[in-house]
């Protein structure tokens, strides 16, 4: 039932059932893509969470009168940017972080959905384009 690439079939103990999955090969690339993408995420999350957090900040916070101008605004409204910015990243990496694990225990790539039950494995493009996909696109679709 896989679409496309080497696939394999492993016992998973449970009444004998087979499930289909990647090959080693598969999955060693999906991993590497993987751990490429969690490296560019955490940059931007470091970026944006010390833009956040004004790390190197150069402003006059600490020396400024206590009156609210329309620069202190922006500013807070760029913090407040930059937090979300920070925040969706750490979502990612985690996504990253989970579609891992399923590498390594070598369920990545099977649909999770009901209709699916285990049998189909998303289709290779689709992964390269959102490797933490864990459904398959007939599935999203409604079909």
């Amino acid at each position: 039932m896989a679409r496309n690439g080497k696939t394999s079939e492993v016992p998973t103990g449970q009444n004998g059932i087979k499930l289909i999955r990647f090959s080693d090969e598969d999955l060693r690339e999906f991993e590497i893509l993987l751990l490429e993408k969690r490296e560019t995420a955490f940059f931007d999350y470091k970026l944006h969470r010390d833009a956040a957090i004004n790390a190197d900040s150069n402003d006059t916070h600490d020396t400024s009168p206590g009156s609210i101008s329309w620069d202190d605004a922006a500013a807070v409204n760029s913090q407040l940017g930059n937090s979300k910015l920070a925040n969706r990243q750490a979502t990612y990496i985690k996504q990253i972080d989970d579609a891992l694990f399923r590498v390594r225990v070598k369920t990545f790539g099977v649909c999770n959905c009901e209709k699916c039950e285990g049998k189909v494995l998303i289709q290779k493009e689709r992964l390269r384009a959102v490797p933490i996909s864990t459904k398959c696109c007939g599935k999203i679709n409604g079909n």
